[in-house]
């Protein structure tokens, strides 16, 4: 038989387009969400983003490809993680697109006030608490949520990951989000049987009377429909 070196290897290549978590297709509902923008702005535009919590970089990663004029801070708290993110899973740092090694919360307390158009919060929580999986407790304290909306840009959104198996908890949440915000938010649920049981809430950073948000169902799908039909 040949050698070693001439035997062929199959090499995996990321596909930068696939999203194979629910959650993580709904968080992308945020770019057809950004009020005062039509759906070209949101695709020319140099949004800022910042994605706490890297989760192999997959959202980072189709965000990258799909709005090339981005710039997007991404945030993780175990090194292994973004290691693993760079060198195994496809995604390729650079001068817009840089990965932090740093705790979110610490991030985001030293980043500059309306940093950021979209700030997304994709981080679980440890093992042992199966009421809040997702943020952790610390991510939904009013030091941090100040923080996130502090550094939100005027009429930008947050974006949050909530799994939580307590309806009265998770009513909590929301009137936490809606006391430190404006008190703008909508949410978006799969209902059906076998779906995620992941919220994906989006909040407002306006105390604007003016703004008419969120869109209608109406709207919103078309606006929808516009990026798809767009993406490369």
């Amino acid at each position: 038989g040949g050698s070693s070196s001439e035997e062929e290897v199959d090499v995996l290549v990321a596909d930068s387009n696939y999203l194979p978590y629910e959650c993580m297709q709904g968080m992308c509902l945020s770019m057809a969400l950004l009020p005062y923008r039509r759906v070209e702005q949101v695709l020319e535009e140099p949004l800022a983003i910042c994605v706490i919590g890297l989760a192999g970089g997959m959202l980072p990663r189709f965000i990258r490809h799909n709005f090339p004029k981005a710039t997007i801070d991404c945030v993780e708290i175990d090194p292994a993680v973004a290691d693993i993110a760079v060198d195994m899973l496809g995604l390729k740092p650079d001068a817009s697109l840089r990965v932090h090694v740093a705790d979110g919360i610490e991030f985001l307390a030293s980043a500059p006030d309306q940093s950021y158009d979209l700030n997304i919060v994709d981080v679980n929580a440890s093992d042992d608490d199966k009421t809040l999986e997702a943020p952790p407790p610390a991510f939904i304290t009013p030091e941090f949520l100040k923080d996130l909306a502090r550094t939100t840009t005027r009429d930008g959104l947050a974006v949050v990951n909530v799994l939580c198996s307590s309806p009265t908890l998770t009513a909590k949440v929301f009137a936490r989000f809606r006391a430190i915000f404006s008190g703008r938010l909508c949410y978006l649920k799969d209902v059906r049987d076998d779906a995620d049981e992941n919220v994906i809430v989006f909040i407002l950073n306006s105390t604007s009377i003016d703004t008419a948000w969120p869109p209608s169902k109406m709207e919103l799908a078309a606006r929808v429909r516009t990026l798809q039909r767009k993406l490369p």
